[in-house]
């Protein structure tokens, strides 16, 4: 693979790792509702499909949005500070990368420098990796509520 092709692999495997942090910081969100609205009546079964339809939903609704408007929601949506701290990164970085960053780095890249190239896929590898923690601390978060949660 040359460095480009792993530029552009990197590129849009971290916008699918963004796309799925999203979905899984959602679904702590509607987890975290579902249990709130029904007031503890609500079967385990119940709440994990109240909540994948509630987390669809938000997806649909937010579906145009930039990461401004997906984080004002997930406010005060019983994830961690630190989550949501790594989550604002992951989801800054998605924007910056689907609209700006091959505009922005083009002449470097075309300069067909290793150590310019190198430094890219440094970056991207390294906000792949943020992205991977943060998707298995909502794994682990939701799967709390989830076995927690007695209704």
């Amino acid at each position: 693979m040359t460095y480009l092709e792993r530029i552009t692999y990197l590129t849009g495997n971290f916008i699918q790792l963004a796309q799925y942090t999203l979905k899984n910081a959602y679904f702590v969100k509607a987890i975290n509702e579902t249990i709130e609205a029904s007031q503890g009546l609500i079967s385990s079964s119940a709440l994990y499909v109240t909540s994948h339809d509630k987390t669809k939903s938000l997806i649909m609704e937010h579906e145009f949005s930039g990461s401004e408007a997906q984080l004002a929601c997930l406010e005060n949506s019983g994830i961690s500070e630190k989550d949501l701290k790594l989550i604002r990164k992951v989801l800054k970085k998605r924007d910056y990368l689907s609209t700006y960053y091959f505009i922005e780095n083009g002449s470097e890249m075309a300069r067909e420098e290793v150590a310019v190239y190198a430094s890219m896929i440094a970056t991207l590898q390294d906000l792949c990796k943020d992205a991977t923690t943060v998707i298995a601390s909502l794994n682990k978060a939701s799967e709390k509520l989830l076995t927690s949660f007695n209704g």
